[in-house]
C-alpha cells in the first residue's frame, strides 16, 4: 500500500475526521503557509490557537513553516508513491491557495463531508433555513459528535 498523506489546514482540526483518516492509514502534515499567511495576515494569537489545537489532538501531527508548494514537493521527494489528499475548504480564499498547491504537487482535493442533504431552498432569513431543517440537523449532530 503506498504512503498516505492527509493535509490539514485551518478548517479541518476535527479529531473525528482525523479519525477516519487514521484509520485508512494516512499520516498528517500541517503548514503554517507563508504565503497563505502573506496574503492573509492573520494575528499571532491566531497562530498559537491553531498550534495549541493541533498539539491537542492525539495523532502525531507533523508541524512545518513555509511554503506549502514547496513543502509538499519535498514530502513527494522523500516519499516515493505518496498519495496526498486534503479536504476542500469552504473559505473560497483559501480554496483557491489549497487546489493551486494541490493541482501543482498532485494531491487530490476531496469535497467536505455534509451531515445531510441541502433542501435546496433559499431562505431569506436564518430562522426560516433552521426551522426547515432543525430536526435533520438535531440528529446528525448526535450521530457525528466530535466531527464539526
Amino acid at each position: 500500500m503506498s504512503p498516505q498523506l492527509f493535509w490539514l489546514h485551518e478548517e479541518v482540526l476535527s479529531e473525528g475526521l482525523m479519525q477516519k483518516q487514521y484509520a485508512e492509514g494516512c499520516r498528517f502534515l500541517f503548514v503554517f503557509d507563508t504565503v497563505w499567511l502573506t496574503q492573509r495576515p492573520v494575528s499571532l494569537k491566531r497562530v498559537q490557537f491553531i498550534y495549541e489545537a493541533l498539539l491537542a489532538m492525539p495523532f502525531e501531527i507533523e508541524i512545518v513553516f513555509g511554503d506549502a508548494a514547496e513543502v509538499l514537493k519535498q514530502q513527494v521527494r522523500q516519499h516515493p508513491g505518496l498519495m496526498g489528499k486534503v479536504i476542500a475548504p469552504k473559505d473560497p480564499e483559501l480554496a483557491v491557495r489549497v487546489e493551486g498547491v494541490a493541482s501543482e504537487v498532485g494531491v487530490s482535493v476531496l469535497e467536505r463531508s455534509r451531515w445531510f442533504a441541502s433542501s435546496g431552498k433559499k431562505f431569506s432569513r436564518f430562522f426560516k433555513f433552521y426551522n426547515s431543517v432543525r430536526s435533520e440537523a438535531l440528529q446528525a449532530a448526535r450521530i457525528h459528535k466530535g466531527e464539526l
